[in-house]
């Protein structure tokens, strides 16, 4: 390492100088000079080496990625090769993490839908997709936001509707993180019957009604939830939200035998996420939490009752945060089995102490320390 060359250059600089002045059998009135001057000279090395390794310290931190990503609908539909209904997965409407090297940056999104996935979605209304950077203030901000949504399904026209969006993420203070989802409270439906927020709700449908000849009867379970790691503390440097849509089905024939038992739908809408730095980094890396079912996006953590509880009253095409969230969170009904939790509990990362701030703080006590000694054998007269 080109540091630890240098560590040894300079003592044996040091050694050999010191060897020279031959400190035993010096004069007294010479020894105290030169461990005078050996002693200054180590010393601004040693601040130099110091002030160089705070530089390159603080530069290693500034490119310790950060990231923030916001997706407008996340839609998966599952196989179901007895009717058949075909798989599908695709993105629509993405931001992705701007140029946090610039002073300031952002990405207003790609609309261009290369999975095609407009051709199950319809999204109403001004459509908003955007992360932006502020190095300024160190905000790392992703949010997305639309006026409502249909969903198409088999060949079902509208099967599932939804309201608005709102959803924003940031990164605050170059640190701690911030994220909040909210609709404009109408509520979803499916195939015309209404859902509740956060409860699992039955529906029982004919096989007509989901275009599938093949099914008597079908039992849908639909879990509309709200999304909101909301969190404005230190040590927390992640964040996200997100509407989040589940339905799963059990169909049965004409005999009453069931032929299919699972997922059919599973789609977010306005997903947003920020990772941003650690608000003091720490000296060893060690996680801020456990996660012990799997990363939020699998199983997430919402708000009970209205999802504009608890959140900034913020304009979301203008203004900041009005004033903090709760970090209370609460489970609504999961589906059996599932465990909810908060935050992405990402592990806190930060380097130890730079090989070159260690080396300035080495010789400059070792300056210092000849500075001392020479003083200590001034000849007294």
């Amino acid at each position: 390492m080109p540091e630890m060359s240098t560590t040894v250059a300079i003592v044996m600089s040091a050694h050999r100088e010191l060897g020279s002045i031959r400190i035993m059998s010096a004069p007294s009135e010479v020894r105290p000079h030169a461990l005078l001057s050996t002693g200054v000279a180590l010393t601004v090395i040693g601040v130099a080496f110091g002030i160089a390794g705070l530089i390159t310290s603080t530069a290693v931190r500034a490119a310790e990625p950060q990231r923030a990503e916001s997706t407008l609908v996340e839609l998966s539909i599952t196989e179901i090769p007895p009717i058949p209904v075909d798989a599908f997965a695709g993105l629509y409407g993405t931001a992705t993490t701007p140029d946090t090297t610039q002073t300031s940056d952002e990405d207003l999104g790609d609309f261009s839908d290369p999975d095609e996935t407009l051709t199950y979605v319809t999204v109403n209304g001004t459509e908003v997709v955007e992360t932006s950077w502020d190095s300024a203030s160190g905000q790392l901000t992703a949010r997305a936001n639309a006026t409502s949504f249909e969903l198409d399904y088999n060949e079902v026209n509208d099967f599932l509707t939804a309201g608005s969006v709102d959803a924003y993420a940031r990164c605050i203070d170059r640190g701690d993180a911030l994220a909040y989802a909210r609709s404009d409270g109408s509520q979803a439906e499916v195939l015309g019957r209404g859902v509740a927020n956060g409860v699992p709700t039955l529906i029982t449908v004919t096989g007509d009604e989901l275009n599938m000849p093949s099914v008597s009867v079908a039992n849908l379970t639909v879990l509309e939830q709200t999304v909101e790691n909301v969190v404005n503390e230190p040590g927390q440097i992640s964040a996200e939200a997100y509407l989040h849509y589940t339905i799963t089905a059990e169909l049965y024939d004409d005999n009453g035998d069931l032929i299919y038992s699972g997922s059919m739908v599973d789609m977010k809408l306005g997903h947003v996420v920020v990772e941003c730095l650690p608000s003091v980094p720490p000296t060893t890396a060690s996680p801020t939490g456990q996660d012990v079912t799997g990363t939020p996006s699998d199983d997430p953590t919402g708000p009970t009752g209205d999802p504009t509880d608890d959140v900034p009253t913020e304009d979301p095409t203008t203004g900041e945060p009005t004033r903090e969230p709760s970090a209370s969170m609460s489970q609504p009904g999961l589906p059996p089995g599932s465990t909810a939790h908060s935050g992405t509990n990402l592990p806190a990362t930060g380097g130890s102490v730079g090989p070159l701030l260690a080396i300035g703080i080495l010789v400059t006590g070792i300056g210092t320390t000849l500075i001392w000694f020479s003083r200590r054998d001034v000849p007294k007269h």
